[in-house]
């Protein structure tokens, strides 16, 4: 039997934005993230993380055509 879904989080990352952070920044903002990853795996939550490419590298379908 599948778990049933019960939260969504979709996070938007702006490439032009990243560079705004210094090292030591994204140091911290991993480190919550992997806190947060930590506390659902370790309720027993279903995680999964999928990484999208860029918007520069992304092609669309219309109508039968790309």
């Amino acid at each position: 039997m599948t778990p049933e879904m019960k939260y969504v989080a979709m996070i938007y990352g702006n490439p032009a934005n990243r560079d705004l952070f210094t090292a030591e920044e994204w140091l911290k903002v991993l480190a919550m993230q992997e806190a947060c990853n930590e506390m659902c795996r370790s309720s027993g939550e279903p995680l999964e993380a999928y990484g999208l490419e860029n918007a520069a590298g992304r092609c669309s379908a219309h109508h039968g055509t790309v």
